[in-house]
């Protein structure tokens, strides 16, 4: 999965001549980072086409940064459902050292697949 650093891809593909242009593609990388305190961000997509994650390192007036891991569950046909959990830096070694354990103990609990 491709690093998403916030920037919103612009495509523009010229076919005719419409315009006093020739035929091609033009392609511009639009800067948006820093929008909502957000310095870097990184998408996780789940097996369940319907759900996706979002790992969302932000920074708030005072220049502290914090984590936020984002669910985005789609909800209907248009509407998405968004669970959202703030991890503020001092605690995230902690958090760390946590979420190894978890996985750790998963990884032995996991049973193998006939």
């Amino acid at each position: 999965m491709p690093l998403y650093d916030g920037r919103v891809l612009v495509v523009i593909v010229i076919l005719g001549s419409a315009v006093n242009v020739e035929p091609g593609v033009c392609i511009w990388y639009i800067p948006r980072m820093g929008q909502r305190g957000e310095v870097f961000s990184w998408k996780v997509p789940s097996v369940n086409e319907g759900r996706s994650y979002f790992l969302n390192v932000k920074e708030n007036r005072r220049g502290d940064l914090y984590l936020t891991i984002v669910e985005s569950k789609k909800h209907g046909e248009t509407d998405f459902e968004r669970h959202q959990v703030l991890v503020f830096e001092e605690d995230m070694a902690e958090l760390r050292k946590g979420l190894d354990r978890v996985f750790g103990f998963m990884d032995q609990q996991r049973k193998p697949k006939s």
